[in-house]
C-alpha cells in the first residue's frame, strides 16, 4: 500500500487510517551504552494505522555489499554533550570495538562509535542512563525527507535491542525507534534513501508499533502491528539478506517475532555495512518526547532471533 510521496499531502491526509496488515505479503528487515548533557536532533514519521498482531513474512531478491569493522563492548563515563549544527558520518571502516552496546551512563554519545545526521532537527539531551529526543515539527524519514538519526556502522549479521519510552502531547504521527539505512554514496540525490524502520509511538492517534520501508527514496508503509506501549523494547535481527523484527511489550514478558523481511519490491537491498541506530519524528506538529534507555547489540549469527535477543538481556 503506497502512501503519498510528499509531506504536504501526508500532512493534509494525516487523519486517515488504513489497515495495512493485509498487504504484508509484499515486504521485508534487522539489530548497541553511555549519556547526560544536551544537543539538537529528530526522526521518522509516516501515515496510516491498523490494529492486529502476530507474525508475517515477505520475500524478494538479493543484496549488495560494502565493508566495515565490528565488535562489542561497553563505554566508560564522560562529560556533558552539546549540540548544534548538522553533522554527518560516513565510512565503512568501524573503530576498534564498534559497534558496541550503550546504556547511556556517560553523559554523551561515544564519538568513537556513534555518529549523527540532522542533529538540528531535534533537541537531544542526556540524563544518566537516558537519551531524550524531542523532534521538531515536520521532520522525519519519509521519501527523501530526513530527520535526526543517531547511529553506529554495523557490518554483516547482528542482533540488537532498543529500549525506549515515548510520550505524546499533540500531533497525529509521532514515532521513534530503529532505523536501518544504507549509507548514501557520493553527492546526495533525490533517490538516495534506502532504509527500514521499526518504531513505536502514535500514528493516526493509535498507540502502535510501526514498520516502514523506503527504496530509492520512495516510502511504503507495509506494516502496523497494532500493539504499542509507551515503554517497550524493540528488537531487530539480520541474518544475511533477511531482517526480522521483534517486540517485547513488557520488561518481564517474552520476545515475539512480528515480521520478517527479505529484499525485493518495496523492501531495500541492505548493504553489507549499514547505519543502525535510533531516530525520532514528528511529521505534523511537535509533540513527541522519546526517551532512549539502552541500545544493545551483538554481531554475528546467534541463531533464532528471539533466542538471540533474550541473550542480550542484562
Amino acid at each position: 500500500m503506497k502512501r503519498a510521496s510528499t509531506w504536504a499531502l501526508l500532512l493534509l491526509l494525516g487523519g486517515g487510517a488504513t489497515s495495512c496488515r493485509s498487504l504484508l505479503e509484499t515486504a521485508s528487515f534487522d539489530e548497541g551504552d553511555p549519556s547526560s548533557g544536551s544537543t539538537d536532533s529528530t526522526g521518522t514519521g509516516s501515515s496510516t494505522a491498523a490494529s492486529s498482531s502476530g507474525s508475517s513474512t515477505t520475500t524478494g531478491g538479493s543484496s549488495t555489499t560494502t565493508s566495515s569493522g565490528q565488535g562489542t563492548g561497553g563505554e566508560g563515563a564522560g562529560g556533558a554533550a552539546t549540540g548544534g549544527g548538522s553533522s554527518s558520518s560516513s565510512g565503512g571502516g568501524g573503530a576498534t570495538g564498534c559497534p558496541r552496546s550503550d546504556t547511556f551512563e556517560a553523559g554523551r554519545l561515544d564519538e568513537e562509535c556513534w555518529h549523527t545526521v540532522n542533529d538540528t532537527d531535534a533537541q537531544t539531551t542526556f540524563e544518566k542512563g537516558a537519551v531524550i529526543v524531542v523532534p521538531n515539527a515536520a521532520t522525519g524519514w519519509f521519501d527523501d525527507g530526513q530527520g535526526v538519526f543517531h547511529f553506529q556502522m554495523v557490518t554483516g549479521d547482528f542482533s540488537a535491542t532498543l529500549r525506549l519510552a515515548t510520550e505524546r502531547t499533540q500531533g497525529t504521527y509521532q514515532l521513534a525507534g530503529f532505523l536501518l539505512r544504507n549509507e548514501p554514496m557520493g553527492a546526495p540525490t533525490a533517490t538516495d534513501e534506502n532504509w527500514i524502520k521499526w518504531e513505536v509511538g502514535w500514528a493516526d492517534i493509535l498507540n502502535t508499533t510501526y514498520a516502514g520501508t523506503t527504496v530509492g527514496s520512495d516510502t511504503d508503509i507495509p506494516f502496523y502491528d497494532g500493539e504499542g506501549d509507551p515503554d517497550v523494547t524493540l528488537g531487530v535481527c539480520r541474518r544475511g539478506d533477511i531482517v526480522t523484527l521483534a517486540v517485547r511489550l513488557d520488561a518481564a514478558g517474552d520476545w515475539e517475532d512480528v515480521h520478517t523481511f527479505s529484499p525485493g519490491g518495496v523492501v531495500p537491498n541492505l548493504d553489507d555495512t549499514i547505519q543502525l541506530g535510533f531516530n525520532a519524528a514528528a511529521t505534523d506538529s511537535a509533540g513527541l518526547t522519546a526517551t532512549i534507555h539502552e541500545f544493545r547489540i551483538s554481531p554475528g549469527d546467534l541463531g533464532p532471533c528471539t533466542s538471540a535477543l533474550e541473550d542480550l538481556d542484562p
